[in-house]
């Protein structure tokens, strides 16, 4: 059996605080970095972390000074009155951020996990929970928080270190850009964020030792700080900053972009939400257990009964105010506001006060540490994501149908046919297995029509973001030959992409990344085309998607130099010369800039691709040796690349994608052509240098 001593250790409040810092801020801190001051957020994250740090030092002054609760210490140090309204302060300030933690969690559930099931019924499910853990008081929660602790940060761990991978580092770029106002004004939102720090002076009721609180607070801090800074980082470099700063929330979405190797788990989102289920349920359960504390306090309820009755009256106006943010903007811009200007300084203003009180008046604070029970109230918290996950929606698997494709041709009614799939006869459409996405051509070179495509299917979280998409000349030719292939076509499609033997499958966009691409205008991406071959479908061109909108079809050559530029590509193989093949493999390519005044005076922007691989000779009937025809082809390979180079740059297309990576390589150039971004490829060529490593 567990002792009841109305303590907990230093590694299980660490823990503790490390939930209440993790859970909100890893779902809004991105978000907001990336609206305020841009790849420079890491620099803000930075800022906010060390200010937390020094903060906690004046929350050492404080808790130093503690010998029971916080609560008490008002009282002892400010008189009956004024800690009193101190008191109701903290309440209320406690009542906000119940109120806006428990609709952010219900919200979560709603969009992310259970999407037919109703808001008030999430909202009083997860409260009830919320009222079993905090009337067990302290330390059943923080034993089981300390057990499950690494059993979520590993999984968590493991899906960063995946994510990275998919992760751009022109992205990043360009970096010391930002306002030095919007760098402040990102480290004050991280900070405001981090500032529920400020528990370890409730937490020195439960850990006498004043040296262990700071430790495990600066842990926490630490710790929280660093999670943060990575998931920024690749957050930041999957999206883009446009499409980041625009997102609700982004790590969720970028859970469901992450392909673990072997592709057993699909949707890692659904997985992977016990972390925010975990991290939220704490930060709720702190904020009403320390309100209901101070409310006690300010009442002057000790008694068991009596604190659960106010524990109950924090619940409802926890239950009120979240049903307030969640129907009202308004609400939650006023609740932001008032984070912002009042709630942050107030708890960091008072914390000082009550310093410079203690050395002016020399007033020793002495206080009767409060009592209460404790039982393992986390039980319910470890199995309640479980349970969630076990398909409770109001249709069951009998009732529903599950695509994986999903077909676009009707250029008019696009809209009122979603609707329509939504619903098929007496089952309802699951589209969390959907693979493909295949668009009629006509359909697919209209803008506004891929506008309102984009914009329905990015509300729907059903779809996932990896989902591939392809276009086609005709929906119904391909799907004439569906039965003849043995499975969905679908499945087919997808595994035609994910098999090709030359190219990589993240060389094909997806619809997360025409999503992006809608909001960063940073890049070309090519939509590969679907024809017959021998009665089957196979890629047979591309279309052209330039930052963010069509572009029109492009030849097999310009998409497979784009792949090639990219380092997309397993192999290239091509005929430079009658008889002459050359396969490259281990490619890999990079860009340089440079400007050159011709003779005319004009400046010339250059982007010059250095491309080295090594090279396999494929001969047939030529006419010259074996040694002979290794400088002639490499010299053939170069002609070529800029050839095709050149003929796509005449139509607008920079097959070297060069322009996202500007802010990294030539800052002059992205500050420019970020304004009048339809100039840059009249203004650029495009010449590569090949080196080629033979092999015999």
């Amino acid at each position: 059996m567990f002792a009841k001593n109305n303590q907990i250790s230093a590694r299980q409040s660490f823990r503790l605080l490390t939930y209440d810092l993790l859970g909100v801020g890893t779902l809004l801190i991105p978000t907001a970095l990336s609206g305020l001051c841009g790849p420079d957020g890491i620099f803000a994250v930075f800022f906010g972390t060390v200010a937390s740090l020094l903060y906690l030092k004046v929350l050492r002054s404080v808790f130093s000074d503690m010998e029971g609760g916080y609560s008490e210490y008002l009282t002892k140090i400010c008189g009956g009155f004024f800690g009193g309204i101190l008191k109701l302060c903290y309440g209320i300030y406690f009542l906000l951020v119940s109120g806006y933690v428990a609709q952010l969690f219900a919200r979560l559930v709603l969009t992310d996990l259970l999407r037919e099931e109703n808001f008030y019924l999430i909202l009083f499910l997860l409260l009830l929970l919320t009222f079993y853990g905090a009337a067990g008081g302290i330390e059943g929660r923080a034993r089981i928080y300390e057990l499950v602790f690494w059993f979520l940060m590993i999984p968590l761990f493991l899906m960063l270190i995946f994510a990275a991978g998919d992760a751009d580092p022109d992205y990043w770029t360009p970096a010391v850009s930002a306002s030095v106002f919007g760098v402040a004004e990102g480290s004050y939102y991280v900070f405001l964020c981090f500032s529920i720090i400020f528990l370890t002076l409730f937490l020195k009721e439960y850990i006498p030792d004043e040296k262990k609180v700071y430790q495990s607070g600066k842990r926490a801090v630490v710790f929280a700080g660093a999670v943060v800074a990575a998931l920024y980082l690749i957050l930041l470099g999957m999206f883009g900053n446009g499409a980041l700063s625009s997102m609700e929330f982004p790590v969720v979405t970028m859970m469901s972009r992450v392909q673990i190797t072997g592709g057993f788990l699909k949707r890692t989102d659904a997985f992977m939400f016990g972390i925010w289920f975990f991290t939220l349920y704490a930060l709720l359960n702190s904020t009403v257990y320390y309100g209901g504390t101070v409310l006690c306090g300010l009442f002057g309820r000790k008694k068991k009964k009596e604190s659960l009755w106010v524990l109950l009256f924090v619940l409802c106006a926890t239950y009120l105010l979240a049903c307030v943010f969640y129907y009202s903007d308004a609400a939650c811009t006023i609740y932001k506001h008032f984070l912002w200007y009042i709630g942050t300084p107030f708890v960091i203003v008072i914390p000082v006060l009550l310093v410079l009180i203690r050395k002016w008046t020399g007033t020793n604070a002495k206080s009767q540490i409060l009592r209460k029970s404790s039982h393992m109230a986390g039980i319910t918290a470890v199995l309640l994501p479980f349970l969630m996950l076990s398909g409770c929606k109001s249709a069951e698997i009998e009732d529903k149908s599950f695509p994986v494709l999903l077909t676009v041709s009707d250029t008019e009614h696009f809209c009122r046919d979603w609707l329509n799939l939504k619903q098929s006869g007496n089952q309802v459409a699951d589209y969390n297995h959907l693979k493909i996405v295949l668009i009629e051509k006509e359909f697919l070179e209209d803008e506004a029509l891929m506008d309102e495509l984009l914009t329905v299917l990015e509300g729907e979280k059903d779809v996932p973001q990896n989902t591939y998409v392809l276009g086609t000349e005709s929906v119904k030719d391909i799907a004439a030959v569906s039965d003849n292939l043995g499975e969905p076509l679908g499945n087919y499609l997808e595994e035609l992409l994910e098999t090709m033997p030359y190219t990589k499958k993240t060389a094909y966009p997806t619809l997360g990344m025409l999503y992006q691409e809608q909001k960063n205008q940073m890049e070309t991406l090519f939509i590969p085309c679907v024809g017959l071959k021998e009665e089957k479908p196979a890629i047979v061109g591309y279309e052209t998607w330039k930052r963010g909108k069509p572009a029109g079809n492009t030849g097999n050559d310009a998409a497979m130099l784009s792949f090639f530029t990219a380092n997309q590509l397993k192999e290239y193989t091509l005929e430079l010369a009658q008889d002459y093949f050359v396969r490259l493999t281990n490619i890999s390519c990079k860009q340089e800039f440079s400007e050159e005044i011709e003779a005319s005076g004009i400046t010339k922007k250059r982007v010059t691709v250095l491309a080295d691989c090594e090279g396999e000779l494929l001969y047939g009937k030529g006419a010259i040796s074996y040694e002979e025809a290794k400088p002639f082809l490499e010299g053939q390979m170069t002609e070529y690349l800029n050839r095709t180079a050149a003929e796509a740059l005449s139509g607008g297309i920079d097959v070297a994608n060069s322009m996202k990576k500007l802010g990294g390589s030539k800052r002059e150039w992205y500050f420019y052509y970020r304004d009048v971004p339809y100039e840059y490829e009249e203004d650029i060529s495009i010449e590569y240098k090949v080196r080629i490593k033979w092999i015999d």
